[in-house]
């Protein structure tokens, strides 16, 4: 039921059974998920899924969306 929007920022699970959120959580299509009061972390990379946009900020994930790859071959004479 939670992966039947067009949206995907964020989820929240509330559970006793910590294992099983984890699993939950591993399934559901949002970029951030907390589990059981579990805060925001500021640092970790940050976006959605979905209608909620591509790309995330903050981290190596964020940093590397401001990149492109470039190839460059060749051989010394």
């Amino acid at each position: 039921m939670a992966n039947r929007t067009d949206y995907g920022l964020g989820a929240y699970i509330s559970s006793a059974n910590v294992e099983k959120a984890n699993e939950l959580a591993s399934r559901i299509a949002a970029g951030v998920i907390l589990i059981n009061g579990a805060g925001v972390e500021m640092k970790a990379p940050f976006g959605g899924f979905k209608q909620s946009g591509l790309g995330r900020e903050y981290g190596v994930y964020g940093l590397e969306e401001c990149l492109e790859t470039k190839t460059i071959t060749g051989y010394e004479p």
